[in-house]
């Protein structure tokens, strides 16, 4: 059984891998217990915390479900404390504002545990030392969207560009998981709102 610890767990991006189209994330968690890692104070908060857990309802790490990121108290290794409490962490998902992302992970790639980041990796000034991070540690991993096809014909024209910009990249994976007729986009783009196709679908890059 792995532990993961998930910085802005409450908020809405964790919330968006439990929808339609993710459904590989589901099938993880009985694998994994998860520590929630925010900033809603649990004296002030304690309702609003536990209705969100709630909703998503992870498997919640026994001897601790929540966590004030401000209380957390990093060892050594690849654990943390927290009042009497100290639990070894296997993984790490940063889901919080971009300009939080490299300290957390440089907190816990240089202790060893796997660190998701989600988009945007870092801030434009913090590239560089994100590059340093990434070429200390091989266990950071970065994701991004493409959430029309205008980024995706960008990205096509600029693969080249991008890839000597942020270095060596070793796999590329992509899937369509909304199927979006160009119909819609044009009517999105003149400031219709259609209700969206979410039938998933899967494509290689």
């Amino acid at each position: 059984m792995k532990t993961v610890a998930i910085y802005g767990a409450l908020g809405a991006v964790v919330e968006r891998l439990l929808t339609k189209g993710f459904e590989e994330v589901r099938s993880l968690l009985p694998q994994t217990q998860f520590i929630a890692v925010d900033t809603f104070d649990p004296h002030t908060q304690r309702e609003e915390i536990a209705q969100r857990m709630a909703n998503l309802d992870f498997p919640w790490h026994p001897e601790l479900r929540y966590a004030l990121v401000e209380q957390l108290v990093l060892n050594g290794d690849n654990s943390f404390s927290l009042g009497g409490t100290t639990l070894v962490v296997d993984g790490v998902v940063v889901a919080t504002p971009t300009s939080t992302h490299l300290k957390i992970v440089e907190d816990w790639a240089s202790r060893g545990a796997l660190v998701w980041v989600d988009k945007p990796i870092t801030l434009i000034g913090e590239v560089p030392q994100i590059r340093q991070l990434a070429k200390q540690h091989s266990n950071i991993f970065a994701v991004d969207f493409f959430l029309d096809s205008d980024a995706m014909v960008w990205f096509l024209a600029h693969i080249g560009e991008m890839f000597n910009h942020i270095g060596k990249v070793a796999e590329l994976h992509g899937r369509l998981i909304e199927s979006w007729p160009i119909e819609r986009e044009l009517g999105q783009r003149c400031g219709e709102t259609p209700e969206r196709d979410a039938r998933p679908a899967s494509t290689p890059i």
